[in-house]
């Protein structure tokens, strides 16, 4: 607003040598007026329609429900680590969480008490992981967690944490709900989104057919030897 403050008095001493001498004052203090607001006003509405579309693109990649990433955004910023990877060599690793018994939360409290549920999943991961991290909801009451940067033992600490601290959340609400989780870390980066995804996803349903309340871990690019 300074700018265009101080741009609109600019134009209009650039351009007063055109006006006739004799116009009265008050003509002349219009004109300022009508410049500089002509001004002032077209970066109000310039500022005003980029706030909107900022807010609209964040609400294109926000979950309704929980405020976190929706599973297109979880799958942009997946695209956007893989191809820094693949620039700088560093590594990715990645957790999918699904939460048992989430059936019997909206059995037995009402689907109130379900949302409550995936919000507080959702509020307990985002506290617990770097700014750096990207956390998404993928669908129903299955999240996913990418830590860029990250090695095996860190990723294993990661997924441990907040498996943890997720149990200890929802037993204090009293929900008997526990969770399965498919924590993966990539040595070379994975050929896709699609790859990424569909590793972890794997994890997770071996941790939930072996009985469930688990982690199930690998090591993805590494020799078998010392594949996790």
């Amino acid at each position: 607003m300074l700018f265009a403050f101080f741009g609109g008095v600019a134009s209009f001493v650039y351009s007063f040598h055109r006006f006739p001498m004799t116009l009265p004052p008050m003509i002349i203090a219009w004109g300022l007026t009508a410049r500089v607001g002509s001004f002032v006003v077209t970066t109000a509405l310039v500022w005003w329609l980029k706030l909107a579309v900022e807010s609209q693109r964040a609400l294109a990649n926000t979950d309704e429900l929980t405020g976190i990433r929706n599973a297109r955004a979880f799958r942009a910023a997946a695209a956007t680590e893989i191809a820094r990877a693949e620039r700088e060599g560093g590594l990715i690793s990645a957790i999918f969480i699904d939460c048992d018994h989430f059936k019997s939360v909206n059995d037995r409290f009402g689907h109130a008490a379900g949302d409550q549920l995936l919000r507080l999943i959702a509020k307990t991961m985002l506290n617990h992981v770097r700014v750096t991290d990207h956390v998404g909801r993928l669908g129903g009451d299955e999240f996913g967690i990418l830590i860029p940067g990250a090695d095996v033992e860190a990723c294993r600490g990661i997924a441990t944490k907040l498996d943890a601290l997720l149990l200890e959340a929802v037993h204090q609400q009293g929900w008997p709900v526990t969770f399965s989780a498919g924590a993966a870390t990539f040595l070379v980066p994975p050929t896709s989104v699609d790859d990424l995804l569909g590793q972890i996803d794997q994890l997770q349903y071996e941790a939930k057919s072996s009985g469930k309340n688990r982690i199930a871990y690998r090591t993805i690019g590494a020799p078998a030897a010392l594949a996790a």
